[in-house]
C-alpha cells in the first residue's frame, strides 16, 4: 500500500507507512525490500538503495526479485543498482557445472 501512496503522488501517507514499519521492526521483523520499494515509489533513490543493501545484508528472501520487480524500475539506470551490496559470497557456492551425480551422464 505505502507503494501505491508514494506512486499516487500522497507523499504523507506513504510516508506514514514507513514510519509504522520502523516502529514494528523493533519488535518483529520488516522486509527491507518493501521499505525500500515505498522510497523507490517516492523517487527517493538514495533511500531505496540505502533499504536495499539492508536487505542483501540481511539476506532478504525478497532479493531474487529486484531485477524484474517494477517498482524498481526507477533505479536500474543508477550505476549504484548495478553493483552488489554486500561482498561477494557466491565464491563459496559450488556452481551446478562442477557437480557430477551417479544419473548425470559425463
Amino acid at each position: 500500500m505505502g507503494f501505491v501512496y508514494a506512486a499516487a503522488g500522497k507523499r504523507y501517507e506513504a510516508l506514514k507507512i514507513i514510519d509504522q514499519f520502523r516502529s514494528v521492526s523493533e519488535s518483529r521483523y520488516v522486509d527491507a525490500y518493501v521499505v525500500a520499494a515505498i522510497y523507490a515509489g517516492l523517487s527517493d533513490k538514495n533511500r531505496a538503495l540505502d533499504w536495499l543493501n539492508k536487505g542483501v545484508e540481511e539476506r532478504s528472501a525478497s532479493m531474487v526479485f529486484l531485477k524484474v520487480d517494477p517498482f524498481f524500475d526507477s533505479l536500474h539506470s543508477d550505476p549504484r543498482f548495478q553493483k552488489p551490496a554486500a561482498p561477494d559470497r557466491t565464491a563459496a557456492v559450488i556452481p551446478c557445472s562442477a557437480l557430477t551425480l551417479p544419473f548425470m551422464p559425463t
